[in-house]
């Protein structure tokens, strides 16, 4: 019989959803599934390969969705071990320049024109200098 594999923490990246695991939770199970539910979109719970070493990242979802987590663990002899649900609201993402995020810094100007390389100018343009003749008569 497969242990329960136990969700650690789920943490909010965007609009996405990290969820780990506890460590040693799940043993014996040769089939590890993530299961989420969109309330008010899916009919029937999601199912990823769980990744207990490394955790799932799932999504990206709309601010304001709740969603419902929960694992399930199966191998030969027993095909399903469900873990508690759990459930979270989407949060909004946060925004660049919002309360409690420092503001980016303005960009550099330089007083005179920069030209740099770029792909399709590999070499710097050549500069043409004035060329002058000197005409020695005997």
């Amino acid at each position: 019989m497969p242990e329960v594999l136990e969700i650690a923490a789920m943490v909010q990246e965007g609009l996405s959803l990290r969820v780990t695991y506890v460590p040693v939770t799940g043993a014996h199970a040769s089939v590890p599934d993530l299961n989420y539910l969109v309330e008010d979109i899916n009919a029937d719970f999601q199912r990823v390969t769980a990744d207990p070493a490394a955790g799932n990242l799932i999504g990206p979802f709309t601010a304001g969705q709740i969603l419902r987590v929960r694992t399930d663990v199966g191998n030969s002899c027993d095909h399903s071990e469900l873990s508690a649900e759990q459930v979270v609201t989407i949060a909004p993402a946060p925004q660049l320049n919002s309360p409690g995020r420092q503001p980016s810094p303005p960009p550099i100007r330089l007083p005179f024109p920069c030209i740099l390389p770029t792909a399709r100018h590999s070499v710097m343009p050549k500069t043409y200098l004035p060329l002058f003749l000197i005409t020695v008569h005997c």
